[in-house]
């Protein structure tokens, strides 16, 4: 049987005459050596490599296929050739997936069922000339008695969250491989199904697991388009798309690890999401080209340009399983062959510096260019239609000032760990866990997909110069409408960035309760430098950002240690797990029960020799923060028999007075 191409001899031909010196170029050069790396050992796992089969064949075949099918490779095509054959040769159970997996009788398949199904397909989809017709045969009867069937006995099944995005496209890839046509029209349909999964602008698994489930979206949508170009009406690209703006306020910046080298990326990482954290490249260049909104377009193609300006950041054997993102093959196909519109970054696609996201992300910075300070939120969110994924972490907050994360997400590791079961819950987070007067304790409950939020935002007005969010997730530990204690559990962030936030947290309850605030911090690689005057004034010193994080209210403090994570790994004790240590949690525990409490918090950020001539001091019933030099005040007043029951007055050095 003929199979399906994945791309056409004249766009080869295209990609051949590419100038070395273009972006187009260097990608591909980065792609070569990535593959002669990657395929050095006539074994599919490298002994370089840190994982197992399963979790690098989709990458790994994809790129040797599609350079074998550029270069014609003699020593390359061999390879590919014998892996295909050893995996296509695999019982029906290792095509389910590693041990670790639920078996079922009958086998149904799991995520690495599908990596396996692409993999095998983008071999023949690129380059077919490397099999006889035995072997042709052999590998279809593998692909339609253990891949197709493995992901169509989980397809069968009801639409839950990525996995089945996952293996929706498993079943579509080896559907049209086979020339399925009764399936491709299922395939169809399914996927527009998935698409009701995504929020209007944004995924409510996070934004890393958003991107997990897209990839395999984009795949489907990509294959069904070269079975039948005649689809693209039935095949739309929101809401996929439509996740682009909050992938771009997501991104904080792009920094060498520590010990210097190349410049990573740096995102928003709440609930189960890398640090290190970029778009795959394949989807933001299907977007740039193929979505009919010119902004949006605009801006993958800026997340790109950014994110992958050093097409050799590696490791490339993290990739499709969204541990470290990557380019393939089709973005060279895409920039060779394809209309993409030039980048536009965020403020030129017209973003504002506060931007608030149906995943209950906020986030604001000071600047686009070069930000100086910039603050998440976990705050009010739409009902989600998935729930995987997520941490009790509402209204915790994520703060990078001067190019440091300074108050940190633990994110996410190996999930078999009891290390990552600790990084989900409340304790680990910028937030709060309450003790009544019997002992008990309350922490947050998870969210649930199609329930009412947990939190919601709150709106209170603001002058120019500051930017206010707030959000109330009382529900989330037991609202006194559904049977619980707590009537308000408010966070309010009073912004002045760069340099100064307030933190105004504001609990009532039907019972009297202690308040424990968590407040962790970044001590990845021990440089943390830490200056603690007493239980209320900390000076906290990484990198060179110096901020000072001062509270008034009763309060104890202690000291414990967490976790921080870079990355996921399926495997434990790797580079993106964090040491115990690398976070360091300061908790406050209220000094008496209450059913009120309105506890105040303050950080002012500068760098770390500015940071010493801030101060911070209650005077006149006022909390004053005073610049450097005393050029100006900044002033907040706190009255609750008032509706707006806060007051920020910003003094300047010639008088003039600004208020909010």
């Amino acid at each position: 049987m003929g199979f399906l191409r994945y791309i056409r001899s004249d766009e080869l031909d295209i990609i051949r005459a590419l100038p070395t010196d273009s972006q187009c170029g260097w990608l591909l050069s980065a792609l070569r050596e990535r593959v002669r790396d990657n395929t050095s050992e006539a074994v599919l796992v490298q002994s370089g490599d840190t994982q197992e089969w399963y979790h690098l064949i989709w990458e790994r075949f994809a790129d040797a296929a599609f350079i074998n099918a550029l270069d014609q490779d003699a020593r390359l095509g061999q390879w590919l050739h014998n892996r295909t054959l050893e995996v296509c040769r695999l019982s029906l159970d290792e095509w389910v997936g590693p041990w670790f997996r639920k078996r079922a009788d009958p086998p149904v398949g799991m995520l690495e069922s599908a990596h396996i199904t692409n993999a095998v397909c983008e071999v023949i989809g690129l380059s077919p000339e490397l099999f006889n017709e035995a072997e042709i045969e052999e590998i279809i009867t593998a692909l339609r008695d253990k891949g197709l069937l493995l992901c169509e006995r989980y397809i069968n099944g009801r639409i839950g969250n990525n996995w089945y995005c996952v293996l929706l496209s498993g079943y579509t890839t080896a559907s049209v491989m086979l020339g399925l046509h009764d399936n491709v029209e299922r395939a169809v349909g399914l996927y527009n199904d998935c698409l009701r999964l995504y929020d209007s602008d944004g995924y409510g698994e996070t934004l890393q697991y958003g991107n997990y489930a897209s990839l395999a979206l984009i795949q489907v949508r990509n294959l069904l388009l070269t079975y039948d170009p005649n689809l693209s009406e039935r095949l739309p690209l929101d809401p996929i798309a439509g996740m682009v703006k909050w992938q771009a306020a997501s991104l904080m910046y792009m920094k060498p690890l520590q010990g210097g080298g190349k410049a990573y990326p740096r995102s928003i990482n709440f609930g189960d999401c890398a640090a290190i954290f970029r778009p795959s490249g394949d989807i933001l260049l299907n977007i740039a080209a193929d979505y009919d909104d010119a902004k949006i377009c605009g801006l993958a193609r800026w997340l790109f340009d950014t994110t992958y300006a050093d097409p050799t950041l590696g490791p490339d054997e993290l990739a499709t399983f969204g541990f470290f993102n990557q380019f393939g093959w089709r973005s060279i196909a895409a920039l060779a062959a394809r209309d993409i519109p030039d980048a536009l970054s965020p403020n030129e696609a017209g973003m504002p510096l506060c931007c608030e996201f149906a995943t209950g992300t906020s986030v604001l910075r000071d600047s686009w260019q070069n930000p100086r300070a910039i603050l998440a939120v976990q705050s009010g969110y739409e009902t989600h239609k998935v729930d995987s994924h997520r941490h009790c972490d509402l209204n915790s907050f994520i703060l990078a000032a001067s190019g440091e994360r300074i108050f940190v997400d633990p994110g996410h590791c190996c999930y078999r760990l009891d290390t990552w079961r600790q990084s989900c819950r409340t304790n680990h987070h910028n937030t709060w866990d309450f003790i009544d007067m019997e002992g008990n304790s309350y922490t947050q409950r998870p969210m649930r997909a199609h329930q009412p939020p947990l939190n919601r935002r709150v709106e209170y007005s603001a002058s120019d110069n500051f930017t206010i969010l707030a959000s109330d997730c009382a529900a989330a530990y037991g609202a006194v409408a559904d049977g619980g204690h707590f009537k308000r559990c408010e966070r309010v962030f009073i912004c002045r960035l760069p340099d100064v936030i307030f933190i105004i947290d504001r609990i009532e309850a039907d019972l009297p309760v202690k308040v424990v605030s968590h407040f962790v911090t970044n001590n990845r690689e021990n440089q943390l430098d830490l200056h603690i005057a007493d239980d209320y004034r900390i000076v906290l010193r990484r990198g060179g950002a110096g901020v000072k994080f001062f509270t008034f209210a009763d309060m104890s403090m202690s000291q414990r240690w967490g976790f921080v994570h870079d990355y996921y790994h399926p495997q434990p004790n790797q580079a993106g797990q964090g040491k115990e240590g690398s976070a360091y949690i300061f908790d406050y525990t209220s000094s008496e029960f209450a059913v009120e409490h309105i506890n105040v918090h303050v950080i002012v950020m500068s760098d770390t020799e500015t940071i010493r001539g801030w101060h911070i001091k209650r005077r006149d019933e006022a909390i004053v923060v005073t610049s450097p030099g005393e050029r100006e005040e900044i002033r907040l007043r706190i009255d609750t028999s008032k509706d707006n029951f806060f007051r920020v007055e910003r003094l300047t050095i010639n008088g003039n007075t600004e208020i909010t």
